[in-house]
């Protein structure tokens, strides 16, 4: 394993965004994009709104397990089951590293 985290983040368009973050910055998957000048909409900053909704495509034990407001807004609007998280609330767990490919989707 590398010292950081590979984040590949794919628009509808079919652009990529490839980007490096240290390994086991815990910090939100939006976090990471802002912070390396990635754009991708947002809403609330809290986990209620599903505009920072994205796909998981590979990569995803990279990230902790969504807590209960990231999972009752999923819930509400995303089909169950999905690989879909709220990039707003998606952590990147501490000490991990590797490759994270993400899909921006749009709910609304």
């Amino acid at each position: 394993m590398s010292d950081t985290i590979e984040i590949h983040l794919r628009s509808q368009q079919g652009d990529v965004s490839t980007f490096h973050v240290p390994a086991g910055t815990p910090n939100s998957l939006l976090e990471l994009f802002e912070d390396s000048g990635v754009k991708s909409p947002f809403g609330c900053r809290v986990g209620t709104c599903g505009t920072c909704v994205v796909r998981v495509i590979s990569g995803g034990e990279l990230l902790e397990a969504p807590k209960q407001m990231e999972a009752d807004t999923l819930e509400r609007v995303t089909e169950k089951g999905s690989t879909l998280r709220l990039a707003c609330r998606a952590i990147v767990k501490a000490g991990a590293s590797g490759l994270l490919v993400i899909e921006k989707v749009v709910i609304r």
